[in-house]
């Protein structure tokens, strides 16, 4: 049985603070950022790319490979933990995008910092650190024009932290094992769901 629980204050804090970051991104990117993941890649060579996906009329990806059809590129970076230096770039049809918005990369710094402290913490809490864990996907997902209705709901939300067990069945796409995930709730009805105006998710995995 996977291992759910409500996060501890501080935790549960930084994670909606992530949470507001992905909203920030997702509406600085307008209509592109309806439906965004950013994959982070730890380890030697740290690296991050953020995409946008559109969601096909048909409904559910069928295969990995319909689902990449549909995924598009946003930004590419590069962190040094040595000397805390960033590198970001961004797909020649986005700069175009957001040459109005300069605020664009401190929003992808907060967020990517926010994810790292997120991944140090449960790995020292929930992981088993002789494995290696070098890889986060976040993915956020909008449902509203209106920005301050998912401040709201960001406020009202549960998180929940669950481990993946082998036996669990996962309908993630990546060949990489999910070992822990994140996710945003709202209390309806005495029961669980998803929030009305946005999903959100945070996933570790072993490479």
């Amino acid at each position: 049985m996977d291992d759910k629980q409500i996060l501890p204050p501080r935790l549960d804090q930084i994670v909606k603070e992530m949470i507001w970051e992905m909203s920030r991104y997702s509406f600085t990117l307008g209509d592109l950022g309806n439906y965004i993941g950013v994959d982070i890649y730890l380890g030697d060579e740290y690296y991050v790319i953020s995409f946008s996906i559109e969601q096909p009329k048909i409904g559910r990806f069928k295969s990995q490979r319909s689902y990449n059809l549909y995924r598009k590129d946003i930004h590419f970076s590069i962190y040094d933990p040595k000397t805390h230096d960033y590198y970001i770039d961004f797909k020649p049809c986005i700069k175009e995008l957001l040459k109005n918005n300069p605020e664009v990369e401190d929003i992808i710094i907060d967020l990517e910092t926010l994810a790292r402290s997120t991944y140090n913490t449960v790995l020292d809490s929930h992981l088993d650190l002789s494995k290696n864990y070098n890889r986060i996907l976040m993915s956020f997902k909008k449902g509203t024009l209106y920005l301050n209705k998912i401040i709201k709901e960001i406020e009202e939300s549960i998180i929940i932290g669950r481990s993946i067990n082998k036996k669990s069945k996962s309908k993630d796409r990546s060949k990489d094992k999910l070992v822990y995930e994140f996710t945003a709730l709202k209390e309806k009805k005495n029961d669980l769901s998803y929030p009305d105006y946005y999903k959100f998710s945070f996933r570790i995995y072993e490479l």
